[in-house]
Formats: structure tokens, sequence, C-alpha cells
């Protein structure tokens, strides 16, 4: 799980080397799901469409708005932020490795199974 923002370079200049991850583990079982904390509704749709940085497959906006449960039970306070779930939905890491590092291929290549 990727929590990202069309605002935050940091995130920007890893959805390159996260798309070319989705791509490089696309028929194995593996889901890549983008959570944006995009405030303008547009400006995120813009972003996916027109820059193509991330598919629109798997891809939400989520209301920040006030509160946000699921950012205070992960404690999202910073973005970019991974996270690794196991099939069963149970976090195996709450701060994971980006998808430019090699450290998360190991990762996915220890519990996919082949």
């Amino acid at each position: 799980m990727d929590f990202w923002a069309t605002t935050c370079l940091p995130c920007l200049i890893a959805m390159p080397y996260s798309k070319q991850l989705k791509i490089d583990y696309e028929n194995k079982n593996i889901e890549m799901i983008y959570i944006s904390l995009d405030k303008d509704r547009d400006k995120w749709m813009n972003s996916e469409a027109n820059q193509k940085v991330i598919p629109f497959e798997n891809s939400y906006i989520l209301d920040t708005r006030g509160n946000n449960a699921m950012i205070d039970k992960f404690n999202i306070q910073s973005i970019p932020r991974y996270m690794l779930f196991d099939e069963n939905g149970r976090l195996l890491q709450n701060d994971s490795y980006g998808p430019k590092t090699k450290e998360i291929r190991e990762i996915f290549d220890k519990y996919i199974p082949t």
C-alpha cells in the first residue's frame, strides 16, 4: 500500500519505480494499492490521467478533511509511506521500503509464492 499525494515531490519521484515494480510483478499474486492524500480530487484525477503517474486500477483518494480512521489507525504522519500486508490482510511492515530499493524486491520474492 502506497500513501502519496500529487503535491509530494518524493512521492512523484518514486512513482516510475512503483510502476516498474508493478510491471515486474504483474503475473505474481500481488496487488499494489495507491492511496492519495490529496485534498483536491480534480488535481488528483488530472495527475493520474494526464501524467500517467499510476494506473487507475487500485488507486483511491482518501478524504483527509477532518479526522480519518485509516490515517489514525496506521499513524500516517508523512508521505510517501509504504506498507506491506500478507494475503490475509495482516500487516507485515508498517513502514516498508520504497519501490526504488532492492530490499522491497527481496521482501516480495520472500513472501510471494513462485
